[in-house]
């Protein structure tokens, strides 16, 4: 099962990243009984030289990775980022199954 994380990260140093994704990651193998689990991320989007705008560059390459998952798996603070808030919309208008987490699913 292919799972891609969904998650603020402008302003975010690396290691703040890192640790958020490592608890989704968690928290979505103990809501999913599922043997094979496969995270897909887009926190390594490079953008290629010459962008103008690099943020929806990597939107675009997030919702590219969405089209091959079968979930998508939300921060419980996705509202406050714009790239995630479209990605959402994504999924809702074209039918991909999405899961958002509360807030206590990620501290348990």
């Amino acid at each position: 099962m292919k799972v891609f994380l969904s998650l603020p990260m402008h302003g975010l140093t690396r290691e703040a990243i890192l640790d958020e994704i490592a608890k989704m990651e968690l928290t979505v193998e103990k809501l999913y009984d599922v043997e094979d689990i496969e995270f897909i991320m887009n926190h390594n989007c490079i953008p290629r030289k010459g962008v103008k705008h690099p943020r929806p560059y990597c939107l675009a390459s997030a919702i590219e990775k969405i089209a091959d998952c079968d979930l998508v798996v939300f921060h419980p603070d996705y509202r406050q980022a714009n790239g995630c808030m479209i990605e959402y919309e994504v999924c809702h208008r074209y039918h991909i199954n999405a899961y958002v987490l509360s807030e206590e699913e990620m501290l348990s």
